[in-house]
């Protein structure tokens, strides 16, 4: 690939390694971690794996296979160097590990969240054309414990938060015409008590959890309802408080793809060993932003 189709995709500033340094696609590490016998392609009888993990595992893998990205770290490119999605990004940093490979702490007990990192990034992704990443929301069964209650709170949580997002206009000024405008309406809604959102509304699931999120949001009010009371401390320490001056008074996208875990590894594992030319996941991968 030359420079320019690099930089087309997204590559911005310096590489990032000397030039002694050599690096060739062989050096990535492409095993099959997900067969218990990877000779018979056979998988293990059971799954300890989330659907979430299993999503976050595959997108890894497949944009450690993709063209663009490889020829990116060949060139010495890293995640600060390059305008993509955070999640593909951090692929160049960690690009020659397979995903069992990955881990939160090094050999000196170091903290370096490589795993944690991609699934905490997990729900904010753009996913692979054609896909719904959209997080897994847990069902209890009867008898539930108190731990499989706190993982349903702690995966609802997540969906609401992947599903809803709260803008805030920014204070920069240094803009003009349609652009000042536009930040102005923005800043004027926010200064007569609006929330101002941006909702995920593509499938069902994604509205039931905005719906859900929302209703958790705290109340707002108008710049005028609102006054600075000031207040002193003992130790002369200056508080300045909020005060409300007024009484305290809801087109969907069907998934294209169907994720398949068992399917896709199987189609990874025959794209390293030659068996096909093009995997059709890896083309997916939405690089930018």
């Amino acid at each position: 690939m030359r420079k320019t189709q690099l930089k087309n995709a997204g590559a911005v500033g310096k590489k990032a390694f000397k030039k002694s340094e050599k690096r060739d696609c062989s050096q990535i590490l492409l095993v099959h971690w997900w067969f218990e016998d990877a000779r018979k392609k056979r998988f293990p009888a059971s799954q300890e794996r989330s659907i979430d993990e299993q999503k976050t595992a595959l997108l890894y893998e497949a944009a450690r296979r993709n063209p663009i990205v490889q020829k990116a770290w060949v060139d010495g490119y890293t995640s600060h160097c390059v305008a993509w999605q955070p999640f593909i990004a951090k692929v160049l940093d960690t690009i020659k590990k397979p995903w069992s490979e990955l881990c939160d702490t090094d050999v000196a007990g170091r903290v370096v969240a490589e795993r944690s990192y991609f699934l905490n990034e997990f729900p904010y992704l753009i996913p692979p054309r054609g896909y719904s990443f959209f997080p897994t929301i847990l069902k209890l069964a009867k008898g539930s414990k108190g731990q499989e209650k706190d993982g349903l709170n702690a995966s609802h949580n997540r969906a609401m938060n992947a599903a809803v997002r709260i803008l805030n206009p920014p204070s920069v000024d240094n803009i003009e015409g349609v652009e000042l405008s536009f930040l102005n309406t923005l800043r004027q809604l926010k200064e007569q008590g609006f929330t101002i959102l941006a909702l995920d509304t593509k499938t069902q699931e994604a509205r039931r959890e905005a719906i859900s999120k929302i209703k958790t949001l705290p109340t707002t009010y108008r710049k005028q309802d609102i006054e600075l009371e000031t207040s002193f401390l003992e130790n002369g320490q200056v508080v300045i408080n909020e005060v409300v001056k007024k009484r305290l008074r809801k087109d969907i996208l069907v998934e294209e793809k169907k994720f398949d875990y068992y399917a896709l590894c199987l189609e990874l594992a025959k794209l390293d060993e030659g068996e096909i030319e093009n995997s059709d996941f890896v083309s997916r991968i939405v690089l930018g932003s």
